[in-house]
C-alpha cells in the first residue's frame, strides 16, 4: 500500500453484505506499532481490491461496485508478472531495453 510509505496502513474487513469495511490504521512509530482506535467506515463507490503474493509478484485485482463485492469472478483481471534476467536473456528483451536506457547504467 503507497499509506505504507506515508508511516501507516489500513486494516479492512469484508461483511457478510460484500461491502468493505475500514476497521483500523496501524503506524509505524520509531517505538514499534501504535493502532488507532476502532473505526466501521463503510466503503462506498467503484473500486478495484489489488491481491499481491508479494511487492513484485503476481497481481489479482477484485472489482467492487457500489461498494460492494463483484461475486462473478470472470471480471476479475489477473496479472501474471513476467521475470527477465539481463544476463541470461535469449530473446532480446534486454537489447530492446538498453535503446531506451542509457549505456552508462549497465557498465
Amino acid at each position: 500500500m503507497s499509506a505504507c510509505w506515508d508511516g501507516y496502513a489500513g486494516s479492512y474487513q469484508l461483511s457478510a453484505e460484500g461491502s468493505l469495511i475500514l476497521t483500523r490504521f496501524h503506524y509505524f512509530l520509531p517505538n514499534g506499532l501504535g493502532e488507532s482506535d476502532a473505526l466501521l467506515e463503510e466503503l462506498h463507490g467503484d473500486f478495484y481490491l489489488e491481491f499481491r503474493t508479494h511487492i513484485e509478484g503476481d497481481q489479482l485485482y477484485v472489482p467492487f461496485a457500489d461498494g460492494r463485492v463483484t461475486v462473478d469472478q470472470e471480471q476479475w483481471v489477473e496479472v501474471k508478472r513476467a521475470y527477465v534476467n539481463v544476463k541470461t536473456d535469449k530473446n532480446g528483451f534486454s537489447t530492446w531495453f538498453k535503446r531506451f536506457i542509457p549505456d552508462r547504467l549497465f557498465k
